[in-house]
């Protein structure tokens, strides 16, 4: 059975080997970091390992949903551009691969020139 002793914290005690007077409280307080700081760093140094693998799992699962959404919306973009382009009558077709190698400032002129013919 264990006994509990109440003792003073302010209390002068002496080192038994140099005779020196401190504080039992100084005392106790040295004696208990020496006893559980090994025993702190053991349980900290694990809790780091598992909240660095914790997060970089959650990591990859979020990496994972938006690399899904991201292919999602890709092949929705190419599922159109193949309906598209299935649509587009062959002549059409020509047109457009030549509106794509055109330099920028000349689209908008090719496109208002066809835009005048068609209503024209």
């Amino acid at each position: 059975m264990k006994s509990k002793i109440i003792l003073n914290s302010e209390e002068q005690i002496a080192c038994p080997h140099c005779e020196k007077q401190f504080l039992l409280r100084d005392a106790l307080t040295h004696q208990l970091i020496d006893r559980y700081e090994t025993e702190y760093e053991s349980l900290l140094s694990q809790e780091r390992a598992s909240l660095q693998k914790s997060i970089s799992k959650e990591l990859e699962r979020t990496q994972a949903r938006e690399f899904e959404v991201k292919l999602a919306e890709l092949k929705g973009q190419l599922s159109d551009s193949q309906n598209k382009a299935a649509i587009v009558p062959r002549g059409n077709r020509k047109m457009q691969e030549r509106e794509l190698l055109r330099p920028p400032e000349l689209k908008c002129f090719s496109v208002q020139r066809y835009c005048r013919k068609s209503w024209l």
